[in-house]
């Protein structure tokens, strides 16, 4: 028997790793494939295990560099992701532990702030975490949309390559303007594309996904967004859900321009755009 402790993990621990935090979120053993997928994109030095009296790994928590965009500029944060103990070894202290290690951890890095997006955030309350934003999801009633101004702008659909290169530029001109948001590696926006491959089944689909860019009047790109429809009829009449699950824009007139042009597509009766912020200004452009 040894004392319960939290330390970061050795390489040939990752594999537990990740399935702790699997299992802790009610999901499937991790693929192999998944699992150095993982490996290439983790720092290995942000990942810390609780280890129970039998030596055995029961929790995991991660974080990873980035910055975070406050009024005026940015500061370097420490961001919380996968965060698990299992069902077997809760309320026995080790995710305390963890949050207190890890807390310690970030500061030690000079970061002076720990952020997490929280799947239960009243339990975060124990060890100093507030909340700071809320969020809302867009749903437009496509058909009886009006909408108050003419249109701006112009839009087109892009190939995937075109698209991973122009949302990687559109994000990080929009995270410098809007507090709140978190900076990312060129990896998330490649994926989102479709241009690379992540082991989550999902990658057919983001393949297939329409890609588009609206641009202002000088031509430059100012959001963007990959979409889906479901082709569904009711009444031998078009009722498809338009669904874009993340959508980039660098202010406020251009989310407006590039949802109004969603809710034109043909034989889509509604639009659900993905988590946004509360002031979204797509409410105030409608009549």
């Amino acid at each position: 028997m040894t004392p319960e402790t939290v330390r970061t993990i050795t390489d040939d621990e990752f594999g537990d790793f990740i399935n702790v935090v699997h299992t802790a979120f009610l999901a499937p053993p991790s693929s192999p494939e998944d699992i150095e997928a993982r490996r290439t994109a983790f720092d290995l030095d942000r990942c810390l295990g609780a280890f129970d009296r039998n030596g055995r790994l029961c929790g995991a928590a991660r974080a990873f560099p980035t910055e975070l965009t406050v009024p005026g500029g940015t500061v370097a944060a420490g961001a919380v992701s996968g965060v698990g103990v299992l069902p077997t070894h809760r309320r026995q202290g080790h995710l305390s532990r963890m949050m207190r290690t890890q807390l310690d951890d970030i500061a030690a890095r000079g970061e002076p702030v720990a952020t997490l997006v929280a799947a239960e955030y009243p339990i975060y309350g124990r060890y100093g975490y507030g909340l700071a934003v809320e969020a809302c999801e867009l749903h437009l009633d496509a058909a009886q949309a009006q909408w108050l101004a003419e249109p701006e702008g112009s839009v087109d659909l892009v190939d995937n390559d075109t698209f991973a290169k122009i949302v990687i530029d559109v994000y990080d001109r929009a995270r410098h303007a809007f507090p709140g948001h978190i900076s990312y590696e060129s990896l998330r926006w490649e994926v989102f594309a479709g241009v690379r491959t992540w082991p989550d089944g999902d990658n057919e689909a983001r393949r297939k996904a329409t890609k588009v860019v609206w641009f202002d009047a000088q031509g430059e790109p100012q959001a963007a967004t990959a979409y889906s429809v479901d082709d569904r009829w009711e009444h031998n009449r078009p009722a498809g859900t338009l669904s874009a699950g993340v959508l980039l824009a660098t202010s406020g007139r251009a989310e407006i321009g590039l949802v109004r042009f969603l809710s034109s597509v043909d034989w889509v009766a509604q639009v659900h755009v993905g988590l946004r912020p509360l002031d979204n200004p797509v409410p105030l452009a409608l009549a």
